[in-house]
């Protein structure tokens, strides 16, 4: 159970939170005034900016599980139509560095966030394919926002240690980011950036925001998707079978059957 009462002061951006409870375990006040990080129960760590001014694109709660939750990085910026808008992520525990985003409309501040994951997100049915390096849930705006109608592109700029691509028998090519599209994993366009001596970079481009994992794949890709039961598979039946549900289904047919029921009944009254 999470439980946490927040005081808001938005004219001093100011968020003190008098109270968290994780499981039974309760830590003490926690102020946040501007851009800040602060350590949380079991090495969880938030950075959060207060918007500059108001805006009607604030993300709510996650549904991800609190205790799965290592960094959660947010930070609020105006979005506009054919123009560049870019997250710049600071946090030590964040792989991802930028969040680039070019808007299909122009809806004013959005926030957008970045949860970096101990484990598989909550959220998804199956890991990742290949080795993975790490899961992060990447949120943009509220509920229904980050989609191809509002954006036209995105690009995810991350990094990688050097020494987990050398340790995992892998190579910079190998390395590659997957979103969830709800029924499975979706390999998006991955590049090189370069490296330095203790990462290395790359990008990789959508136009929506869901779970996301960057991992180390070899060869070629191919998604699977989740299999309907047998019991609907069955009822599908053949192309006959799908005419004659047609058929019935057709304007009239229940009017059909109404007027034979009604005149059969008619009729007995008549006999008796």
């Amino acid at each position: 159970m999470i439980k946490f009462v927040l005081t808001l002061m938005m004219m001093l951006s100011v968020i003190t939170v008098t109270t968290l409870e994780v499981e039974g375990v309760t830590a003490g006040n926690i102020t946040v005034s501007g851009e800040a990080t602060t350590t949380l129960i079991g090495g969880s760590t938030v950075t959060y900016t207060s918007p500059s001014g108001g805006g009607g694109g604030g993300g709510g709660l996650s549904a991800e599980n609190f205790t799965n939750i290592e960094v959660n990085e947010k930070y609020d910026l105006y979005i506009y139509k054919d123009k560049v808008t870019s997250y710049r992520f600071t946090s030590s525990g964040n792989p991802v560095l930028f969040v680039n985003i070019t808007g299909n409309t122009s809806p004013g501040d959005i926030r957008t966030s970045v949860e970096v994951l101990r484990d598989t997100s909550t959220l998804v049915k199956e890991h990742a394919p290949g080795i993975v390096y790490r899961n992060a849930n990447i949120w943009v705006g509220t509920s229904g926002f980050a989609v191809p109608k509002n954006i036209k592109e995105a690009v995810i700029r991350f990094r990688v240690e050097n020494t987990w691509i050398s340790s995992s028998g892998l190579s910079q090519s190998d390395i590659r980011m997957f979103k969830w599209d709800g029924s499975s994993w979706l390999m998006l366009e991955t590049d090189a950036k370069g490296q330095d001596e203790s990462h290395s970079y790359f990008e990789s481009k959508t136009n929506s925001f869901s779970s996301f994992a960057i991992s180390g794949f070899k060869g070629t890709y191919v998604p699977t998707v989740s299999k309907p039961a047998a019991g609907v598979t069955a009822m599908a039946g053949t192309d006959q079978d799908t005419d004659t549900t047609q058929a019935e289904k057709s304007p009239g047919f229940e009017v059909a059957i109404m007027i034979t029921v009604m005149s059969a009944v008619y009729l007995s009254w008549k006999k008796k």
